[in-house]
């Protein structure tokens, strides 16, 4: 059995300090892959809801005036006004801008 009374105290806080270390690592790398899978989740969105600001400030979670400015563009592109471009972010995602 350990004798706490002999260890140095010094050893004692390094140990914790250690412990303390891997759990915030721990919940750090935990929440990087929540995110991570949250990003690669795909989002339907049928083309009457793609003009609605309620429905894609909704289901994108972004802020009411992107959502609006979103489907005054979706709307736009949907007539044939404006045309949709793809572009490259972080060099792996897509996403839809309009140009």
């Amino acid at each position: 059995m350990i004798n706490f009374g002999k260890l140095d105290r010094g050893y004692i806080v390094i140990g914790i300090l250690i412990v303390v270390v891997i759990i915030v690592v721990y919940f750090a790398w935990r929440k990087d892959a929540e995110n991570e899978t949250r990003v690669q989740e795909t989002i339907v969105i049928s083309q009457e809801d793609a003009k609605d600001k309620n429905v894609l400030q909704n289901k994108l979670d972004m802020s009411k005036q992107n959502a609006e400015m979103l489907a005054s563009f979706v709307s736009q592109a949907q007539v044939g006004k404006v045309q949709p471009v793809a572009h490259r972010i972080n060099g792996r995602d897509s996403a839809l801008f309009l140009d």
